[in-house]
């Protein structure tokens, strides 16, 4: 990548490129599980979310602590999962989506229902982009319901909460050089449809699926799940539970977790890590 990157500063400066278009943040690792209510801290120095517990399964002494009426709205309202769609795409704003022909072999998604994942996506010159690929990805969330009573929850206040997590049986994961690139990728074969028979016989987690892709260089991560299965969390959204506020107040905020770092350059590093070591610049 011209200058390398550490994996602490890629894995910051791609959940910053991600962040900037989107205000979720990608997870580093897609195959360790997010879930719903996880609270913790965005790591200031990898961008990567340190999990301190789940607001769904809190320690026995904690919950006689919380008004009754509060937990149980908490419990009684939780979580709600969507449907979910044929393909999520992230592209930073360095990046834009070209025309592309997967040709005939494009994936199958649902058996033999014939859909298109994947892309050709060009990042200009002088900056690193980065882009994020799900194919059927699914979306989980609170209920607005109980986001009003989480300020009330004391471990909560000032931590960073998962409300939102995006699954998916397929992702890709790609960062270019600061030269730019570009990466076209399809999504091929297919997935087991256990609720409709495949004409040419029962699918089985043995199913051949795969990404086929082609870039000009940089970071590039990919995995697929062969039996379809949601077992990859590659992007989640977080937010900041404010101290308690009178009324309806809480509405009025963006409590959306901001990245807890200075802005980046194109190596990932924050402009006063620069001369840390008291140098000069020659």
């Amino acid at each position: 990548m011209g200058q390398l990157l550490s994996n602490n500063n890629a894995s910051r400066l791609y959940a910053d490129l991600i962040f900037q278009i989107s205000a979720r943040y990608p997870n580093w690792d897609p195959p360790k599980r997010l879930q719903i209510g996880d609270y913790g801290t965005i790591n200031k120095n990898t961008g990567e979310f340190q999990v301190e517990g789940n607001m769904f399964r809190l320690d026995p002494s904690i919950v006689n602590a919380i008004d009754p009426k509060v937990y149980a709205t908490l419990m009684a309202y939780g979580v709600e999962p969507a449907y979910p769609d044929t393909q999520y795409v992230i592209a930073s704003q360095s990046g834009r989506a070209v025309e592309f022909n997967a040709g005939p072999d494009v994936a199958a998604i649902g058996g033999d229902v014939p859909a298109s994942v994947g892309g050709k996506w060009e990042f200009s010159k002088g900056k690193r982009g980065a882009l994020l690929v799900m194919a059927r990805p699914r979306l989980t969330h609170i209920t607005n319901e109980i986001l009003g009573t989480l300020s009330k929850i004391k471990p909560l206040v000032e931590k960073s909460v998962v409300v939102q997590v995006y699954t998916c049986p397929a992702y890709v994961m790609y960062m270019t050089e600061k030269s730019g690139g570009e990466l076209s990728l399809s999504l091929q074969g297919s997935w087991p449809n256990f609720s409709t028979p495949s004409a040419v016989g029962p699918m089985t987690a043995e199913a051949i699926v795969q990404w086929v892709c082609n870039h000009s260089g940089g970071l590039y991560r990919e995995s697929c799940n062969k039996a379809g299965e949601e077992a990859f969390t590659p992007l989640f959204h977080v937010m900041t539970i404010p101290r308690p506020a009178r009324g309806e107040l809480w509405k009025q905020l963006d409590m959306t977790t901001q990245p807890p770092w200075a802005p980046l350059d194109e190596d990932g590093i924050e402009a006063e890590e620069e001369w840390d070591d008291g140098s000069e610049l020659l």
